[in-house]
């Protein structure tokens, strides 16, 4: 259960980043 945890929260933060990342693109192209 807690590596499921670990995992997920993992993912999570990937996502987040990626987000962020996503976001300055759209940013540094407008």
């Amino acid at each position: 259960l807690r590596l499921v945890r670990l995992f997920f929260e993992k993912q999570v933060e990937t996502n987040y980043l990626s987000e962020l990342f996503v976001h300055e693109e759209e940013s540094s192209i407008h």
